[in-house]
């Protein structure tokens, strides 16, 4: 009887952990027969996702950076979708009234500081985007109808929607709140994995030929590759035929070795949260302490944190720059905005320790301006956020 391997998902770190619940989201949706026959634990699953999704955006930093450029370079897409459909029926004329249509929208394009024949800058492109998906359908919707463009429309107004989401979830907040969200965000998604996973095992014990097998087949693959990854050992992926054993619950143990001689150890459970004793001031934990205990033991050491300069560059708005060199972790020294503007992103009270990058942007304007006021180095198309 085939079944669902155990894959030890708090061993995961926070990127292979989402992607990890993404493939299983993606895969409950291309299988409509486990929606059918689990109804409740595939929206149990589903709302802890969505939930997942929504504090991870919120609250970690590198996951929202990431989904903001996906956003930003799917939106620059559907632009250059819309605007080369436009250009076909100059280019490959099929009628008057299509090529006029088609002119009267590039034209359209290039008066919001877009491009029409040849490119040119653009700035601004949130701006930009609403109101020429705005525009086409209220102002032309007679010409995006005769150009058969309602599709094109469609997806570029889709793709501007979705980056506005992404970067509306961008807010300030206490460390140890976000850091709490995001564990109990986890939690509620493993225990919602684990009701589904069980679920749908034991079913699959009483049919083991059924319409479960595909989709068992298909976790099983991605769960070996993440076992793989993450060094899980033997008992973590199961793929005996009738073994209906409970998972092994695994304890492993962490050593803290301070710089003074003493040591401290603590033994925990597989994937449980590992709370690592406090350093002394000047002093870091090596190699650096993982969110939850991983599934092999592990031994750190208390080491001096090494006094390495980064530069902070500030790009005003006027396209003037600021650079501030100064060792990771002391105070950061920012420079006084431009009236009427603020800071993206926005700056830590303490240098990073990597070279970074603000700037300024105009205070009402909302994902306009993110890389000194425009996108890809001043041209759409170039694809990255900053």
């Amino acid at each position: 009887m085939k079944k669902i391997s155990v894959l030890y998902v708090h061993s995961l770190k926070v990127k292979q952990y989402y992607a990890f619940m993404l493939f299983v989201s993606d895969a409950l949706k291309n299988y409509p027969v486990i929606k059918e026959k689990f109804a409740f634990d595939v929206e149990k699953f589903s709302a802890a996702f969505n939930n997942l999704n929504h504090v991870y955006l919120k609250y970690d930093p590198v996951f929202y950076s990431e989904k903001l450029n996906e956003a930003n370079e799917e939106r620059i897409k559907a632009f250059r979708l819309f605007r080369n459909y436009l250009r076909t029926f100059i280019l490959n004329p099929e009628s008057e009234e299509k090529t006029q249509s088609a002119e009267k929208l590039l034209k359209v394009i290039k008066l919001y500081g877009g491009s029409a024949i040849p490119d040119e800058r653009l700035s601004s492109l949130t701006t930009i985007l609403t109101n020429l998906v705005e525009d086409c359908e209220e102002k032309f919707s007679d010409d995006i109808e005769a150009l058969e463009a309602d599709r094109k429309l469609a997806s570029l107004k889709k793709a501007q929607q979705n980056f506005d989401e992404v970067y509306m979830e961008r807010t300030e907040y206490d460390s140890e709140i976000g850091l709490n969200a995001m564990t109990e965000a986890r939690k509620l998604m493993s225990d919602t994995y684990r009701n589904l996973v069980n679920t749908v095992n034991f079913n699959a014990k009483y049919d083991p030929d059924g319409d479960l097998t595909d989709f068992i087949k298909l976790l099983n693959v991605e769960i070996r590759r993440n076992y793989v990854n993450t060094g899980q050992t033997g008992s973590s992926v199961d793929d005996s035929e009738g073994d209906d054993s409970e998972e092994e619950i695994q304890i492993k143990s962490a050593t803290f070795n301070f710089a003074n001689g003493n040591s401290q150890k603590l033994k925990l459970e597989v994937g449980a949260i590992l709370q690592a004793p406090p350093t002394a001031e000047g002093y870091m934990w090596k190699p650096e302490v993982p969110e939850f205990m991983p599934a092999k033991n592990i031994v750190f050491r208390e080491v001096k944190i090494p006094v390495e300069e980064f530069t902070a560059t500030f790009h005003f708005i006027n396209h003037t720059e600021d650079v501030v060199r100064q060792p990771a972790g002391t105070p950061l020294d920012i420079p006084a905005n431009t009236t009427g503007c603020i800071w993206q992103p926005s700056i830590p009270a303490k240098m990073p320790a990597e070279d970074t990058s603000y700037y300024e942007v105009l205070k009402n304007s909302i994902g306009g301006g993110i890389g000194g006021g425009e996108i890809g180095g001043g041209e759409i198309g170039g694809g990255a956020v900053g």
